[in-house]
């Protein structure tokens, strides 16, 4: 007891002891020097406050320790959060976390302009990235409205394109010009400059020189001392060409141009077509070279005089107003300015006048190409059928020039006024306002398109002009050809025809555009009066008469073609006391189809046929009907085409029919403004109306049109087609245009030969009588079935009933269809003959083959497997292609056979020459084979016996089918009434070679003839024995009479 209480007391002590060290320390001092935001911890240290922090350790004793509000540790490009985090500023982001606490952890610049924080600038505008930032500025080529370089968003975005050309802030070579673009400019070459070598056109640093001034305008190998000359010089102003010295080079080449016409040598001596491709390259180049380099000249008017009279005047402006006009001493022009001036040219806008007379030297004989309305105009006359024009040069030519680079298409028109000689005004002179037209071979010509003379008056004549070139002022003289040709030779005479000629003179010579109906209907009149009452013109011999009707013919529509053009557009008809008539149309731009009718024909035409490519006038179509030409084409010869000359009856070529013909319809003639009437690109159909015509076997209706060749004038089918005829009316297609009429054709033909009827009606109908006891021996005779039999069997049922439709009905050739269908079926029936004789000479060959290397067995397989398919369905092949490409071609109008034209009877020739080649080399390798086997075999007799009978019967093969049809091939020259004899003889008795060869002459068919010979003889006997005993009985059983 005493020991814990000792140590109970032991513990207090040592409770009281702590007790009071603690309390001693507490009420230590505080330490006095600590930093702001900080407490002491005792007399010694300090510590930060919470929410404050140190840049050393927690507890610290040094006096300079400050705390901080917030970490000083954050990294660049971030800002603190509090004294223990930080975050990036703004255009910066970390890594991690968008606060951190990390000391590691850095900020790196967000780059607005990539995705996926793309800002968006707007249109023609560039974003561009900045540390912590970024900021936008417009495209290459664009520009602020306000001026400013930067803007932030797409809102503030005015970007707008920048004129670098206008600003003098491109970069292009004083040689180009400047053209703006869309945000960005080209440089382009000068005109009348180019590129140098190995510089492309449109880039920056393009560098340009003046193109030459002229080319050679003379073939290769033709030469020129004067043109030679005059370019050394001219090349020598291009190789010294210096902007600054425009006037001077201008003035260079405008005294060589004057010196070269003035003097122009050895020019004068090239032949006209040579001398105006010179004009052409002179005129074409001095405007060109004036245009460019005028350019160069300060603005304002500029007039230089030359010693030959060459002259030359023009204008520069920036920017003109109103008209111009540049006077010369023997010409003057008027425009507006705004035709000189480019839309996208900013320099200088030139206009010039050049007047060159001394260019009237290389001028001579050019030649003058009317509009079409003028060669309508002056005496409704086209081109050089009824009008020739002589034209003479009364002014200067003056070439003009302006700065803009189209001017063939003017928005108005340029006023040129010519001071000339007095021109005497006479009916067939015209003044005309012309221009120089380079033409496509570069040589050129004179032309009226696009200029109109306005007046000329007191040697001055004023012109209209809607585009620019090289004009002149021309005296055209106009010869209007005669309407007529002489019609005879100057041996014959003819009153008839005299008059008809002074009448139409008169016509000619009193010929005006304004009364060009008169003169129509004056030409009409004449013509149907002359056909009314011939007069002396019937007692002309035929050839004379047609030469007569050939140039009424041809001249009339000539007259008509060119004469209608001086109508007002629309429809006319003419009708005349004699039945003449004449229907024409006459549009500036027809549609369609046009008909035209008379009394007795039809026209209709697609429209486009009458108007020419490049002719812009009025386009005419008319029908003339001369009824009274009938008169002068008695006994016309009629020649006709080569497949019609045998169509009608297909006979050989050597027996053509002779032809007589009637004129049945009037006679039309057709004529169009277009020059090409031979060819057309769609047929014209015609229908005429004419007597009924009562159908016979060799009469035929044909359309024939008047052919006036070198060989004498004649009616021909050629180029015409007869679509129909019935009811009094034939419709023709003719693919060319002339004068045309319906004929009704009587084909003489030659009667056959009644010998040759005979013989073949006699021959087929014993040929009948034997292929049918052939086929009945084939088919009842087991002795010998085999498949050569049944070759024998299938070719003589052919040829029978080949022979017996041919001898029943070839010549029914009426109904047509019928008759077509007879066609084909002979076409097919003796094809099929051919065929199975094909097969006949392939089953020779294996056969004798068969002595060396084919077994007998697999000999008779290939043939049953080829003998029905091609026996008769390769001759149904060839006949259903022949009747699906040309089933009119079956059947003619006096036998129903194969027509020759178009090569359709090649569709049986070709396959029976095919096979009788086949059959020949089947004969001759079977001859091979059986000589050989010949000179092999021993002495047995039935080999030797059966090698000869396959000798015969190849040759027998051969003969039947194959040289009896070369016969016909042989009918020409004198030899052909032999050759018809022999081919109807033999091919007529067809059917009893193959009896005798394939029947009689057979050992078996005999040995079976004679027993059925036998047993009807026993037949008959045993029939004889019974009448008798049957007679006998009746008479021994019948009843006894008595007197």
């Amino acid at each position: 007891m005493r020991s814990g209480c000792l140590r109970l007391l032991h513990g207090l002590l040592c409770v009281l002891l702590s007790l009071s060290r603690a309390g001693a320390w507490d009420f230590q001092p505080c330490n006095p020097w600590c930093p702001p935001n900080s407490e002491c911890v005792n007399a010694t240290a300090c510590r930060c406050k919470p929410g404050f922090a140190s840049s050393s350790v927690e507890v610290f004793t040094n006096p300079l320790v400050t705390c901080h509000a917030c970490a000083p540790w954050c990294p660049l490009n971030s800002e603190c959060v509090n004294a223990t985090a930080c975050h990036c500023k703004p255009g910066f982001a970390s890594s991690s976390v968008e606060v951190f606490t990390n000391h590691l952890v850095t900020c790196q610049d967000i780059n607005e302009c990539l995705l996926p924080r793309k800002e968006s600038c707007g249109y023609f505008a560039d974003c561009h990235n900045v540390q912590g930032s970024y900021y936008c500025t417009c495209s290459p080529g664009f520009e602020l409205r306000s001026g400013a370089k930067k803007f932030t968003n797409a809102s503030e975005n005015t970007c707008q394109d920048m004129n670098e050309c206008s600003s003098g802030q491109h970069k292009c070579h004083r040689s180009t010009t400047c053209t703006n673009t869309e945000g960005s400019y080209s440089c382009q070459c000068r005109p009348g400059w180019e590129p140098i070598p190995g510089s492309v056109n449109g880039f920056y640093k393009e560098i340009c020189k003046v193109m030459p001034f002229f080319t050679w305008p003379l073939p290769p190998g033709d030469h020129s001392q004067s043109l030679s000359h005059f370019f050394e010089k001219v090349n020598n102003l291009h190789r010294d060409l210096n902007s600054a010295m425009a006037n001077d080079t201008i003035q260079g080449i405008m005294q060589e141009v004057d010196e070269l016409l003035e003097t122009p040598g050895d020019l004068e001596t090239l032949p006209p077509s040579q001398k105006h491709c010179v004009v052409t390259h002179l005129l074409t180049g001095l405007e060109h070279a004036l245009k460019n380099l005028s350019r160069g000249l300060p603005e304002g008017t500029a007039t230089f005089n030359y010693y030959a009279g060459t002259q030359l005047s023009l204008e520069v402006q920036e920017r003109g107003d109103g008209n111009v006009t540049l006077s010369l001493n023997q010409a003057k022009m008027q425009l507006n300015w705004n035709l000189a001036q480019e839309s996208a040219h900013r320099g200088p806008s030139v206009v010039g006048l050049v007047s060159t007379p001394g260019m009237d030297k290389l001028l001579a004989e050019a030649p003058l190409v009317l509009e079409p309305e003028k060669q309508v105009d002056p005496y409704g006359t086209h081109e050089d059928s009824l009008l020739t024009v002589s034209p003479v040069l009364l002014s200067e030519v003056i070439s003009v020039f302006l700065s803009r680079k189209d001017t063939q298409n003017l928005s108005s028109p340029v006023t040129f006024t010519f001071s000339h000689n007095l021109v005497t005004s006479e009916p067939k002179r015209e003044v005309l306002c012309v221009f120089w037209d380079h033409g496509q071979n570069g040589c050129g010509h004179w032309a009226t398109a696009g200029c109109k003379t306005l007046g000329t008056r007191d040697g001055s004549t004023t012109c209209h002009c809607t585009h620019l070139s090289s004009h002149a002022i021309l005296m055209a003289s106009y010869n209007v050809q005669a309407f007529f040709t002489r019609l005879l030779p100057p041996e014959v005479n003819s009153k008839s025809l005299s008059h008809f000629f002074d009448k139409v003179n008169n016509l000619h010579r009193d010929f005006k555009a304004v009364v060009a109906k008169d003169t129509i209907q004056g030409l009409m009149q004449e013509v149907d009066e002359l056909l009314e009452t011939p007069g002396d013109l019937e007692t002309l011999t035929s050839s004379q008469k047609h030469n007569v009707a050939t140039h009424l013919l041809t001249g009339l529509e000539s007259a008509l073609t060119h004469l209608s053009r001086g109508l007002p557009e629309g429809t006319a008809t003419f009708n005349y006391s004699a039945g003449t008539q004449l229907s024409l149309e006459v549009q500036k731009k027809g549609i369609c189809n046009v008909t035209l009718s008379l009394n007795q024909a039809k026209m209709q035409l697609n429209w486009n046929l009458a108007q020419e490519s490049c002719y812009t006038g009025p386009s005419v179509v008319g029908l003339v009907s001369t009824p009274g030409m009938d008169k002068l084409l008695a006994e016309a010869p009629l020649v006709l085409e080569p497949e019609k000359q045998v169509a009608p009856h297909g006979t050989h070529k050597d027996l053509l029919p002779r032809v007589s013909s009637v004129l049945l319809s009037d006679v039309v003639s057709a004529f169009l403004s277009s020059n090409d009437t031979q060819n057309l690109s769609s047929p014209v159909t015609f229908t005429f109306s004419h007597p009924l015509v009562t159908p016979a076997p060799r009469h035929k209706v044909l359309c024939v049109f008047w052919d006036h060749s070198q060989n004498g004038s004649h009616w021909t089918t050629a180029g015409c087609r007869t679509v129909s005829t019935g009811g009094g009316s034939t419709t023709c297609h003719c693919t060319h245009l002339s004068s045309f009429a319906v004929l009704m054709v009587h084909y003489h033909v030659q009667d056959n030969d009644p010998v040759l009827d005979f013989i073949t009606c006699v021959g087929l109908g014993v040929s009948l009588l034997c292929l049918v006891l052939a086929a009945l021996t084939f088919l009842l005779c087991r002795a010998i079935q085999n498949t050569s039999t049944s070759l024998h069997l299938q070719l003589s049922l052919c040829l029978l009933l080949a022979h017996l439709l041919f001898l029943t009905a070839i010549d029914r050739t009426k109904p047509e269809v019928l008759c077509a269908v007879t066609a084909g079926a002979l076409h097919y029936l003796y094809l099929a003959s051919f065929t199975w004789m094909l097969l006949e000479g392939l089953f020779l060959f294996l056969t004798a083959r068969n002595l060396t290397v084919l077994s007998s067995s697999s000999r008779n397989r290939l043939m049953r497997r080829l003998m029905f398919p091609v026996g008769y369905g390769v001759p149904a092949a060839i006949v259903a292609m022949s009747a699906v490409a040309r089933p009119h071609l079956y059947g003619t109008p006096a036998r129903c056979w194969l027509r020759p034209e178009q090569g359709f009877m090649w569709g049986f020739l070709g396959p029976v020459c095919a096979i009788s080649c086949v059959n020949m080399v089947f004969f001759l390798m079977t001859l091979c084979i059986v000589k050989s086997k010949l000179s092999s075999i021993n002495r047995d007799v039935s080999t030797l016996q059966n090698t000869r009978v396959l000798t015969f019967k190849a040759m027998a093969h051969l003969f039947i089918l194959g040289c009896t049809w070369c016969l016909g091939v042989l009918q020409v020259g004198s030899l052909a009434p032999v050759m018809a004899y022999l081919f109807t003889i033999v091919n007529s008795l067809q059917g009893v070679f193959i009896f005798l060869v394939y029947c009689l002459l057979s050992q078996q068919v005999q040995e079976q003839y004679r027993t059925w010979l036998k047993r009807i003889r026993k037949w008959t006997t045993e029939s004889e024995s019974y009448t008798l005993s049957s007679k006998a009985v009746s008479d021994t059983s019948r009843p006894s009479t008595t007197d």
